[in-house]
């Protein structure tokens, strides 16, 4: 991609020099030409990185804003639909997590059986790489699908691997749960599921029973505040409830 970005930048103006006034003109010239601002983006940070190993520092203030894009959710009708409609026990389980806890897809796959306490209804996870241990609620419903996972996997002489959810190999790979997860949507709902639409739709069903900013936030382990905003907006009934101005 940067490749093709430096050449794009130099054969729309050979003469070109890797300045502020030279790349925010072919910013101008590429918007124009109707490119999407994600891929003016990587032409410029493209661009600025060859000015860098020039010896260059060059700022460039037209740069358009990405939208941030934010997947289409599904209905909590939806999830019980899939959820029940699903034949495969570890399969159930794994889109019954990837909701209920609103699990990122590698939290999924690094789940141990000794990160499962059936008498609190918890699981145990490390939200980043070194971070410590959180301890995240799961519902009844979960409950009775992973007892029946549990017994399943002693039938089948599974009982003493350590990971919970055992593919091909001894731990499930991501790219296996995401073909769970895009299979079972498309059988069922006629839809491209993926796990954090599964996680996205959580939030969305959470802040619309009232659940805080600041509580949404731990439960999701975001490390920002910020990025828990996008689900401010979606409770405006609150901004009923401000005190009387006089």
């Amino acid at each position: 991609s940067y490749i093709t970005a430096i050449r794009d930048f130099f054969e729309w103006n050979p003469s070109a020099e890797l300045k502020q006034e030279s790349i925010e003109a072919f910013v101008d010239h590429l918007r124009d030409k109707g490119y999407a601002p994600s891929s003016i983006n990587v032409k410029v940070c493209a661009l600025k990185k060859l000015a860098r190993i020039k010896g260059k520092d060059v700022i460039v203030t037209n740069i358009p804003k990405i939208e941030e894009n934010i997947p289409t959710p599904i209905t909590k009708d939806e999830v019980k639909l899939l959820i029940n409609s699903i034949t495969d026990t570890r399969d159930r389980l794994i889109i019954a997590l990837l909701y209920d806890c609103a699990l990122r897809l590698n939290e999924v796959k690094e789940l141990n059986v000794s990160d499962v306490n059936i008498a609190d209804n918890t699981i145990t996870i490390r939200r980043r790489k070194g971070g410590l241990p959180q301890v995240i609620p799961f519902c009844e419903e979960t409950k009775k699908i992973l007892l029946e996972y549990i017994d399943e996997r002693k039938r089948r002489g599974l009982g003493d691997y350590t990971a919970l959810f055992v593919g091909s190999n001894p731990r499930i790979t991501e790219r296996g749960i995401q073909k769970i997860v895009r299979r079972w949507g498309l059988q069922v709902l006629g839809k491209r599921i993926t796990p954090h639409i599964l996680r996205h739709s959580r939030a969305i069903e959470l802040r619309k029973n009232g659940i805080s900013i600041e509580t949404l936030r731990d439960f999701l382990g975001h490390k920002n505040i910020v990025t828990t905003f996008r689900y401010a907006r979606l409770v405006p009934s609150e901004l009923k409830k401000l005190p009387k101005a006089f």
